[in-house]
């Protein structure tokens, strides 16, 4: 937390600087702001990156959505490595804690394989992209789009820097319909939400021949999210004229498809949210929570927990004691844990709406949409942040900032632990439902 809090702190005081606009000068708050939201990876901005930042403040932007990405720790295995200096074991318990893995063995390789397939994915979707803009906007120009784009992209951040001063917030709207520019882009977003020990899972599927009930169960609840966001989308705004309404039909699946995908905390919009129907709003907004998969560079309460979740469901539906997935028990601790992550996410995000429409005269959907995308790292917004008064821009910072250290972080760090119980008390059964 105090890390994280650190490097905010540092993105703050170098996007303050005169030097890194374009043109006046940068408020503390909207600095704070689009620093909070660069190193959590979430993309709301009240000021357009392209339009109101130079060269010199879109490069701090990049190197914060990197860091955040992934992950302080696991960049500091870079540091420990170049230094030559050995990581003892509070550095391994703070790898082990940060990348969210239950076993400490492993985690110095697990951080610098992070950092390697973040470094060759991002220069595989950087050729990509520079292939279609750099045709369009020229060799320097187009380089440091399909730069900032597929680092943006793959770390789930939502930033662009396609507006300018005449065209400020343009995004890649523009692109809706092309479809060379949807699959690039999806595939990075998935890349970079998909978790790291699955792909490198994956990447070893071929000598072994199998995967463990992780990667099973996250692959199979990210199929099944992107399915039902595209089929949702699909069916609601077929005939939406401000959104699907007048693609062709091949189009409207592409469009769809990539509004799913970006839900999974990327936040970048092809189409405007605010032209949504309610009805894919709400869903929309469910997604968002949920989010991207666990150890990956996305947010939420995560694609597993969400799956071992609904698991618990049903096999108590089914009157069983015991949780299982593809063949395995889970442990008790872990249905608890994601029971407590989901619950406290919830009433995070229930709490913090509330308090936004205290001080925000908008309309409480709206609110709780700026709240959902906050806290989950996505960065989508019905047109609020720009309209956002200091206090609501403070609240939505802090969001942010507890949506990428993670649900559970700020409350255990806030509630004193108490020791173990030497008294075992009787077990009482009560009714429920």
């Amino acid at each position: 937390m105090l890390t994280f809090a650190a490097i905010i702190c540092a993105g703050t005081v170098l996007l303050y600087l005169p030097v890194s606009a374009q043109r006046g000068s940068t408020s503390l708050t909207h600095a704070l702001f689009i620093a909070t939201s660069a190193t959590a990876v979430t993309g709301l901005t009240p000021l357009d990156p392209g339009a109101h930042f130079s060269v010199f403040g879109q490069v701090v932007i990049l190197g914060l959505i990197q860091l955040g990405g992934v992950g302080f720790a696991s960049a500091s295995v870079i540091v420990f490595a170049f230094t030559r200096r050995d990581v003892g074991l509070g550095g391994r318990l703070l790898l082990q804690e940060s990348l969210g893995t239950g076993e400490m063995g492993g985690v110095l390789a697990l951080s610098a394989y992070i950092l390697r397939v973040t470094l060759a994915i991002e220069a595989v979707g950087f050729v990509l992209l520079a292939a279609r803009f750099v045709p369009e906007y020229g060799l320097q120009r187009g380089l440091w789009l399909s730069l900032f784009q597929a680092i943006s992209t793959f770390c789930n951040a939502g930033f662009d820097i396609f507006g300018s001063v005449e065209r400020p917030f343009v995004g890649l709207s523009e692109y809706r319909t092309d479809v060379y520019v949807n699959l690039v882009v999806a595939s990075l977003i998935i890349l970079g939400g998909i978790s790291f020990p699955v792909l490198a899972e994956l990447a070893r599927y071929r000598a072994h021949r199998r995967l463990s009930m992780y990667t099973k169960l996250i692959l199979t609840v990210t199929a099944s999210l992107l399915l039902v966001g595209t089929l949702s989308y699909a069916l609601i705004e077929w005939s939406n004229p401000e959104t699907l309404g007048p693609l062709p039909v091949g189009r409207k699946l592409i469009a769809a498809f990539f509004a799913s995908v970006t839900l999974r905390t990327a936040g970048i919009a092809m189409i405007a949210p605010s032209a949504l129907a309610a009805t894919t709003q709400v869903i929309s907004m469910a997604l968002m929570l949920i989010g991207a998969s666990s150890e990956s560079t996305g947010g939420g309460i995560k694609t597993n927990t969400f799956g071992v979740l609904m698991a618990a469901v049903w096999d108590t539906l089914r009157g069983r004691e015991k949780i299982h997935v593809y063949g395995r028990r889970l442990a008790p601790e872990t249905v608890y844990k994601a029971m407590t992550v989901t619950t406290v996410a919830v009433m995070a995000v229930g709490l913090i709406s509330l308090v936004l429409s205290a001080v925000e005269d908008a309309p409480y959907k709206r609110l709780l949409w700026e709240t959902v995308s906050a806290f989950a790292t996505v960065g989508l917004t019905l047109d609020l942040t720009p309209t956002l008064s200091t206090a609501g821009l403070l609240i939505i910072t802090f969001t942010m900032y507890w949506g990428r250290i993670g649900p559970l972080s700020l409350v255990t760090a806030l509630v004193a632990r108490e020791e173990p119980e030497p008294i075992s008390y009787p077990v009482e059964r009560i009714p429920i439902g």
